[in-house]
C-alpha cells in the first residue's frame, strides 16, 4: 500500500487461535448531562487507547440525536 509517495508494509498476526470475546468497561462521565445535551446536536468523549493482544487502537465514543422529519429533536432524555 502507497500512502503520499512512501511505502506502508501492513502486518498482523492472529494471537488467540480460537474464537474468544473481549470485554471491557469505560466509564465517561457527562458533567451537566441534561445542560450539555440541551445546547448540542452531538458530544464525544475524549480519545482512549486500546490494546487487545498487542493490536493497539484509539477510540472515542459518540451520542447523536436523531431528529424529526421537521429537524425537530425529542426533548425526552
Amino acid at each position: 500500500m502507497e500512502i503520499f509517495g512512501s511505502e506502508i508494509d501492513w502486518n498482523m498476526e492472529l494471537l488467540v487461535p480460537t474464537v474468544s470475546d473481549i470485554i471491557f468497561k469505560y466509564t465517561w462521565s457527562i458533567a451537566n448531562y441534561k445542560k450539555t445535551i440541551s445546547k448540542k446536536s452531538s458530544i464525544d468523549s475524549p480519545s482512549f487507547e486500546l490494546n487487545v493482544n498487542g493490536i493497539h487502537g484509539s477510540w472515542n465514543l459518540s451520542i447523536r440525536f436523531w431528529k424529526g422529519p421537521e429537524d425537530e429533536r425529542s426533548e425526552e432524555y
